[in-house]
């Protein structure tokens, strides 16, 4: 392997990294900067999570898009780009899944209603629904990134014992 191919991923990993921060930035708000937390208060509920346990997900995602989408053009014949994206993959589903226990784990997935449910002259919605949504979106989301890693897998060990000029020139 070259160096100019593993500078030139290098390169792309960080920039991918500082759009990673970029995007998290816009999404929490331009104030929490210096933080090394994120605070939300969802309803009745407060949650504290670090940087790391919405970056390093968010990362994973971005990176493993983008290496599908650009070693799609070269047809899955390089080793280095098909080594990182099967990695960005794997723990990307390995950080899925460790959301999914968390938000297994909640007891209370939902919302405290005022005034009282006695006060009020209808029924309200059932908050279990609602777990079992995300529970099942997280769940197909998981199986649709193993499949794409089972694909790269697959075209990879295809590709890997072509000659280095064709691998690098395909």
């Amino acid at each position: 392997m070259k160096p100019k191919t593993i500078i030139i991923e290098i390169t792309i990993l960080l920039v991918i990294a500082l759009c990673t921060l970029l995007v998290m930035y816009y999404l929490t708000g331009l104030k929490h900067l210096n933080e090394s937390v994120l605070e939300a208060e969802i309803h009745s509920s407060y949650f504290v999570f670090a940087r790391s346990t919405l970056w390093i997900p968010l990362f994973l995602l971005i990176a493993s898009l983008t290496y599908l989408l650009k070693e799609a053009f070269y047809r899955y014949k390089r080793r280095l780009p098909n080594l990182i994206l099967l990695i960005c993959l794997l723990l990307f589903n390995l950080e899925l899944l460790s959301f999914l226990k968390f938000i297994a784990s909640l007891h209370h997935f939902g919302r405290t209603i005022y005034p009282p449910l006695s006060a009020i002259p209808k029924e309200s919605p059932d908050v279990s629904d609602y777990k079992e949504t995300v529970m099942q979106v997280l769940f197909f989301l998981q199986i649709l990134f193993l499949i794409l890693l089972v694909i790269v897998s697959i075209l990879t060990g295809k590709n890997w014992n072509l000659k280095d000029d064709k691998a690098l020139l395909s």
